[in-house]
């Protein structure tokens, strides 16, 4: 009787065991989060690109831009240069 008992007590303890390990799993191993991961790659949901960028202006037009910034930062310099302050 003693050894029915014991295997009785063994298979119970293995099967609440097996029930934990089914639901508590996912949990401890982090499957879950990698099948959200997985499932908003997956999705077929259609790229969304911004449109408030400005177009691209040509080099061209840069160089023009960055020439001008120079010519009014020179222009408007406190100091005169070299060449006027020695004569």
């Amino acid at each position: 009787m003693k050894m029915q008992t014991l295997a009785l007590f063994f298979m119970t303890a293995v099967a609440i065991g097996g029930v934990a390990w089914v639901f508590l799993y996912p949990l401890l191993s982090g499957e879950r989060q990698a099948e959200k991961r997985r499932a908003s790659v997956t999705r077929n949901a259609p790229a969304v690109r911004s449109t408030g960028r400005a177009p691209q202006k040509s080099r061209r037009e840069q160089v023009e831009e960055t020439l001008k910034e120079l010519d009014v930062k020179s222009k408007s310099s406190k100091n005169p240069p070299l060449q006027i302050r020695i004569a």
